[in-house]
This record gives structure tokens, C-alpha cells and sequence, in this order.
């Protein structure tokens, strides 16, 4: 009963695991240009959001938040578990898929790394089952700029989102891509979001 038991224990350390906070120039940007439109308590961090990240109480409360939380860090879904297909069968081997979301920028190599350190158990093989490039929006400065001054001219205190180039999560559980989405933002402002690089990864041991 190996297997199981130190998949499990891999599991469990990957679960209580969580990764660094990043604040890509993207997102700050997208917070502190919404800032005047946010619940007075949190408009002077979202100007400055990878300062107010440093502060422990802030960064608590800021990541409950599920999508803040996915805006700053990396994430990691544990999705699949398997091991015998029979209740009186011990398994020799048992697997695990986990569904991983990396920030822009991020390396997939590099996060592999990280991963096989925070498991600690050298009888664990990781295997990508699936590394996709992010699909990034096209995005138009000058269409941008003449909605902005089409907004200041007619409307001063209207909100203008500047490109979030961030990413939204794939539409469907079983989507293999993730979405590229330009979106209008209810305040008049403009969106331009980036997919997510979905790595997923499968862990198998054998006993």
C-alpha cells in the first residue's frame, strides 16, 4: 500500500502549498487604474498593489478572494486520483492529476522545479500531460487611447481599464485552450484579457 500512501503525502504537501505572490506590470495596472472606483478600505493598496501585497494582513485578505488570489500567484487544482479499481486490491501503482494556471511570464520547467521540491519524495515522476504557450489577445493602444479620450470628454469620473493582460480561466472543464477574451467592463472601460498557460500535471509512482 505504498503507492497510496506516499501519494497522498505528496498530495497533502502540494495542498498546504502556496506559491509566491507576483504582480505582473499588467495587473498592477489594472488595479490601480480602477482604484477610484474601489470600496474606499482597499483604493489607496490598489494604487499600489505589489507594495500592499508586502504587508501580511493585507495579502490575507486580498487572496481570499479566489479570483485576486489567481491575479498574483500561480495556481494549483488537485483534479484526479487513482489507484485500484477494486476495494480489496492494493494497487502497485497510484497517480494523481493536478491542473496548474502559471501567471504570464512564468516558465513551465521552472514550476516543475518548484514542485518536485515542495513533494520531497525522489520515488515520485512527474509527468506534463499537457503545456500550452498562453493565447494572448491582440491588443490596440490607438483604439484604446480613443475610448479613453472619448470617455474624459464626456465623462471625466468614468473608470477607463487600461489592458488587463492577464488571463481568464478556460471556459469548459474539458477545454484543451485556454480563451483569449476582450470584454467591455460595465463602467465603459476596456479589458483585453490573456489565457491562462494551462499546465497539467500527473503524478505517478509505483510501489
Amino acid at each position: 500500500n505504498q503507492a497510496v500512501i506516499h501519494l497522498i503525502s505528496a498530495l497533502g504537501r502540494i495542498a498546504a502549498y502556496q506559491t509566491p505572490i507576483k504582480v505582473v506590470p499588467e495587473v498592477q495596472k489594472f488595479y490601480a487604474d480602477g482604484a477610484a472606483s474601489a470600496p474606499s478600505g482597499v483604493r489607496e493598496a490598489y494604487r499600489d498593489l505589489r507594495r500592499a501585497l508586502q504587508d501580511p494582513a493585507f495579502a490575507a485578505e486580498f487572496t481570499k478572494d479566489r479570483g485576486n488570489n489567481a491575479r498574483v500567484r500561480n495556481t494549483i487544482s488537485i483534479t484526479r486520483i487513482e489507484g485500484s479499481e477494486k476495494i480489496n486490491v492494493i494497487p502497485a501503482l497510484a497517480s494523481a492529476e493536478i491542473d496548474v494556471r502559471l501567471l504570464p511570464g512564468e516558465e513551465p520547467e521552472k514550476f516543475i522545479s518548484e514542485l518536485r521540491r515542495v513533494i520531497v519524495d525522489d520515488s515520485i515522476k512527474i509527468d506534463i500531460l499537457l503545456s500550452r504557450a498562453p493565447a494572448i489577445s491582440p491588443q490596440s493602444p490607438e483604439a484604446f487611447q480613443a475610448i479613453a479620450e472619448f470617455a474624459a470628454a464626456h465623462d471625466p469620473s468614468t473608470p477607463i481599464l487600461m489592458p488587463l493582460g492577464f488571463f481568464l480561466s478556460v471556459t469548459r472543464p474539458d477545454a484543451e485552450q485556454p480563451n483569449a477574451v476582450i470584454t467591455l467592463v460595465y463602467a465603459g472601460g476596456l479589458a483585453l484579457a490573456i489565457g491562462a498557460l494551462t499546465l497539467g500535471v500527473g503524478l505517478l509512482i509505483s510501489g
